[in-house]
C-alpha cells in the first residue's frame, strides 16, 4: 500500500493519484520513512473531526444537525440501555440513519 504524502491515506500499489485528496503518488516503492509515518500521523489524528460524518463538510448547518442528533442518539441510546427500553434504543439507531441520512455521510 501506498501512503500519500499530502493527507496520509492509503492507496493500492498501481494507484498514480491519491484515491482521497486527488493528488500525485510518488512512485517509490516501500515504506516511507520513520519521520514521514509520524508527521503523517501527527497530521491525521490533528483532523479526527473531519472524518466524522457530519463533521466533514464545511458547511456548519451539516455540523449543526450532526452535533445535534449525535447528542440525540447518545442520549437515548444510553437511556434506553439504562431503563432496558427497546423502542429508545431503536430510536436512538433511527435517529442515526436520519443524521447520516441529511448530512450525505
Amino acid at each position: 500500500m501506498l501512503l500519500c504524502t499530502a493527507c496520509g491515506r492509503q492507496n493500492r500499489e498501481q494507484a498514480r493519484f491519491c484515491g482521497y485528496c486527488g493528488r500525485p503518488l510518488q512512485n517509490a516503492p516501500g515504506q516511507p520513512a520513520e519521520e514521514t509515518r509520524q508527521a503523517l500521523h501527527a497530521a491525521s489524528s490533528a483532523h479526527w473531526l473531519r472524518q466524522v460524518p457530519g463533521f466533514r463538510s464545511e458547511k456548519r448547518w451539516k455540523q449543526r444537525v450532526a452535533a445535534a442528533g449525535y447528542t440525540f442518539i447518545t442520549l437515548a441510546i444510553g437511556v434506553g440501555a439504562e431503563t432496558d427500553d427497546a423502542a429508545l434504543l431503536l430510536l436512538g439507531v433511527d435517529a442515526l440513519a436520519l443524521v447520516l441520512l441529511s448530512t450525505n455521510a
